[in-house]
């Protein structure tokens, strides 16, 4: 059979039941718009909660060779019903506690995922679940791709993390099947090594690496967005796009920012992203007063990826100082809109430098003092230095984009066709 036949009539689905308001929905949407842009001769089928679809507009986009489906299963634990108020948190709970294991009634009303996927999936050839995580292994006779981001259950960070300890339990139980039953995608060499160091028995040839490009998509409208103005934000800002999670290590930014502010008294500090709409107040030495008035520190909460570009540009630049991550995601999208990047030199963060060969400005994460004296270096950067590495990362940026990203996806199921 000939490559330019190979895939042809092969049916392919991508299952993302979590629509995660982080990276993993912006990766998602970006995996669907590269195929659809670069590799049209593939259809593929793609099922994500209802949530997710209408939050990112997925059903919105353009997408010939792209079919959106719905799951049903997660509708009444996600919107309720006729709009009433909690309606889906008590569907969840009555979910959950007397109906999810019920084989007799519909999916639809138990909210048991894995049997609707098990209905749905069954005819498929291939099907990638993009964020398998606190979902049980289906019982389908399907080659199964998951795509594994991080490992961020397997640690604590402190205050309330990503996962709860009853979700921890079972997302070990679940996964320990899913690596057993699929190919395995990483998407660095970091979280190879922590693959390996969590899983050692899994055959390498199992395993695939295959880097994320910019999770934001490219906007030319940059002049049109007036969310500084909205915001009252006045002066010099930096930017931090991120979420409220221990990882992110916000509490060291702040005591960081604290200490720039003596000799920047007017510079501000911008966080964006979801449940960042509390962040906002008077910088202290370990917190923020929380306040309307006089801020220095402010919290956007969710932004769409227009503003964050439009944020991105403005900024004096963009800091992410997370203590453990699969890579700089806001790192990747300033390289490409062209914003100077100051990071933590955790490895998955360092691996960007070395494999993509761009630029920033790196500190010690555990460190609020190494973190205020490059904060304060950055900003003291020539006009000339600040544009070296702007242009040099925004040309490299250009040598691994999207583009690699799904003809690297696209050539892994050319190669899992042909080795059935």
């Amino acid at each position: 059979m000939k490559n330019k036949n190979l895939l042809q009539n092969y049916k392919i689905a991508f299952i993302d039941q979590k629509g995660n308001i982080g990276g993993g929905s912006k990766f998602a949407n970006q995996l669907l718009s590269n195929f659809e842009k670069y590799h049209q001769n593939i259809e593929i089928d793609y099922y994500g909660s209802l949530n997710s679809i209408e939050k990112f507009k997925i059903n919105k986009k353009k997408l010939n060779n792209i079919t959106i489906k719905e799951l049903d299963s997660l509708k009444l634990r996600d919107k309720g019903i006729f709009s009433l108020k909690y309606s889906g948190k008590i569907f969840r709970h009555l979910q959950d506690k007397f109906l999810k294991n019920n084989d007799y009634i519909n999916y639809y009303l138990t909210g048991n995922l894995n049997k609707e996927l098990e209905k749905k999936l069954r005819n498929y050839d291939i099907v990638f679940f993009l964020w398998p995580y606190l979902i049980d292994l289906p019982k389908i006779k399907v080659k199964k791709v998951i795509i594994l981001h991080d490992f961020m259950f397997k640690y604590y960070f402190g205050g309330a993390g990503s996962f709860n300890l009853n979700e921890i339990e079972k997302q070990n139980r679940y996964l320990d099947k899913w690596v057993k039953n699929s190919e395995i995608i990483l998407t660095s060499n970091f979280m190879k090594s922590e693959f390996k160091k969590f899983y050692p028995n899994i055959s390498e040839k199992k395993i695939h690496l295959i880097r994320v490009g910019p999770l934001t998509e490219h906007t030319k409208s940059l002049n049109k967005i007036n969310i500084l103005k909205r915001f009252k934000i006045d002066s010099k800002f930096i930017l931090c796009p991120t979420v409220d999670k221990p990882h992110k290590n916000i509490f060291n930014i702040l005591k960081a920012f604290f200490l720039v502010k003596k000799k920047n008294s007017k510079l501000k500090l911008v966080f964006c992203g979801a449940g960042t709409s509390i962040m906002n107040g008077k910088s202290l030495p370990n917190s923020i007063e929380i306040s309307k008035n006089k801020k220095d520190i402010f919290g956007l909460g969710f932004v769409t990826e227009e503003e964050l570009n439009y944020l991105i540009k403005k900024s004096e630049f963009t800091i992410n100082a997370s203590i453990y991550d699969a890579g700089n995601g806001s790192g990747l999208d300033a390289w490409r809109v062209g914003s100077p990047v100051v990071m933590s030199n955790i490895p998955a963060f360092m691996e960007h430098l070395n494999f993509l060969k761009v630029k920033a400005v790196t500190f010690d994460p555990n460190n609020h003092f190494d973190i205020s004296k490059k904060i304060i270096h950055t900003l003291k950067l020539s006009k000339r230095k600040k544009n070296q590495m702007v242009f040099t990362s925004k040309k490299n940026i250009n040598n691994y984009s999207w583009k690699n990203v799904v003809n690297n996806y696209y050539n892994l199921i050319k190669k899992l066709r042909k080795n059935e």
